[in-house]
């Protein structure tokens, strides 16, 4: 089937401007893959179910499968595991997933599906992700130590916390003397440590007392 220069035009151009919605929102949340990386993707998506659909006999379908074969390479790409508990790059390697099916969409002309798959991707990274901050607000804690007063302590308690995903909000230190008492609001993404992490707090020199309750 012979698709016109302006046909051809318009599609890619639709891949750009659709894409770029999706991305500038991963790059504005500082996301390992941001605005170039999707436009590129739907571009390529696009462009090669164009030709997929201009070659006589082709199987367009075949190729929308490689497509979405490939693009899992980039995305895996994507996922960092930073602590134990945490996994992240999930949801841009899925928005990348997405925007491939956006450019094989835009590539068969499929406008309208396009078009409301990015707009509910958006939906999805915009608006649910208030959502989740309301969720992350009941993983809120008070974390309460007591102990000697030595210089790095803080550190290294931060050290351990980090390395459990757990977030620090805010930090609030009373000193008396040669003891110190600490109490840290943090954002804790999974109470299955919690236990582990307690002990490897109490463990540090210095540290008599360590506590958790809900804030």
């Amino acid at each position: 089937m012979f698709i016109p220069f302006h046909e051809v035009a318009l599609r890619l151009l639709i891949a750009l401007l659709l894409s770029g919605l999706v991305g500038w929102q991963r790059e504005i949340a500082q996301r390992p893959a941001g605005l170039r990386t999707h436009m590129l993707v739907c571009l390529g998506a696009t462009l090669l179910t164009l030709v997929s659909v201009s070659i006589p006999g082709a199987d367009p379908m075949r190729l929308a499968a490689g497509i979405v074969t490939g693009i899992g390479f980039i995305g895996a790409g994507t996922i960092i595991r930073s602590t134990p508990t945490e996994v992240r790059g999930l949801t841009t390697a899925a928005s990348i997933w997405m925007i491939a099916g956006v450019g094989i969409a835009i590539g068969v002309g499929f406008y309208w599906g396009a078009v409301l798959a990015t707009a509910f991707a958006y939906i999805v990274l915009v608006l649910l992700k208030r959502v989740e901050r309301l969720y992350h607000r009941e993983q809120e804690h008070l974390l309460s130590l007591e102990g000697k007063n030595r210089p790095g302590l803080l550190g290294e308690i931060g050290t351990i916390l980090g390395t459990y995903g757990i977030d620090i909000k805010n930090v609030e230190i009373t000193i008396e003397g040669e003891k110190a008492s600490l109490k840290l609001g943090v954002d804790i993404p999974s109470l299955d440590y919690i236990q582990e992490v307690t002990q490897k707090l109490k463990s540090l020199d210095g540290i008599e007392f360590v506590r958790l309750s809900k804030e």
